[in-house]
């Protein structure tokens, strides 16, 4: 009876054993895979065009989206870290998610 043919439950996955990958081949995937990743973060986190208006700087993205940030009254605006605050609020999603992973992220000073 041919193996391909016997009937599997729905959570069965088919056990395959495959060759190891010779390493030429292993250093190419990985770099194919690098070079996509490297892609897909250009295009999610490649700012299309900055819009300053007045306290308020808005980060319209390569992906289509945006993010605005404001800097408070007592602060100097400043446009790199303008988009900086844009970047970590667009990657981790709101300016509270970035504050919790930089509060909980170890601290560490060392002197010169």
């Amino acid at each position: 009876m041919n193996d391909s043919l016997i009937p599997m439950t729905a959570n069965e996955q088919p056990q395959v054993a495959y060759p190891p990958m010779p390493a030429s081949v292993e250093k190419a995937f990985a770099r194919v895979l690098g070079n996509m990743a490297t892609a897909m973060a250009k295009m999610m986190f490649h700012p299309k065009k900055i819009l300053k208006v007045g306290r308020v700087t808005v980060v319209f993205w390569e992906d289509g989206s945006s993010t605005a940030v404001k800097c408070g009254e007592n602060e100097i605006p400043d446009d790199y870290v303008a988009f900086c605050a844009a970047l970590g609020k667009k990657v981790f999603g709101t300016n509270t998610a970035l504050k919790r992973a930089f509060m909980d992220a170890p601290h560490e000073t060392k002197e010169p």
